[in-house]
Parts: structure tokens; C-alpha cells; sequence
């Protein structure tokens, strides 16, 4: 079994279009052309490139990956005491056992 993280960046959709959202985003016209957004495609690029590369041999399994390539992941993304605390609160929220 494989598993990876990936970001597939700042995407741009109609997100901030909502009317409800329109004074929580009233400076979004202002800001977004600073952001580099990315299309819907570009972002699901990295997705589909992972899910069609799964069997392979140098699949990066157990990485972060940003535009296809493996990147550093924050340090707190291997912070196993942080992990376990995380599990355990989510045990909780979800009710499991």
C-alpha cells in the first residue's frame, strides 16, 4: 500500500464569489491577482500524476509532494508525540473505538 500528501496549491475557483461571503471577502478583487493562482487542471495535475504512478518502483511513498516533485514537509508533519495526540483527539471527536 502507498500513501502520499500532496498540495496542489493556490487554486482558483469561484470560492470567494459566494454573495453570503462578500463582506468576510470584500478585499479578495484587490488581492488575487498577487496570489498565483492556478487553475482547477493545474491543481489536480499533481493528483492524477501520483494516481497513475502508484505501482511504479519509485513511486514516494510516505512523502509530501508539491508540482510532482517530493518536497520537505513542515516539521511538525514528523512529530510523532503530535501525531499520536492528534489521533487520539480524532478517536474521541469521531467516537470510535
Amino acid at each position: 500500500m502507498a500513501a502520499v500528501a500532496f498540495n496542489p496549491g493556490n487554486i482558483r475557483t469561484s470560492f470567494a464569489t459566494n454573495p453570503g461571503a462578500a463582506l468576510r471577502w470584500a478585499h479578495w478583487p484587490v488581492i488575487r491577482p498577487f496570489l498565483n493562482l492556478r487553475s482547477p487542471e493545474e491543481g489536480a495535475d499533481t493528483l492524477v500524476h501520483l494516481a497513475k504512478s502508484a505501482r511504479d518502483a519509485d513511486f514516494p511513498s510516505g512523502e509530501y509532494v508539491v508540482r510532482r516533485k517530493v518536497a520537505r514537509a513542515n516539521k511538525q508533519a514528523n512529530d510523532r508525540d503530535l501525531a499520536a495526540a492528534l489521533w487520539d483527539r480524532s478517536m474521541t471527536l469521531t467516537k470510535a473505538t
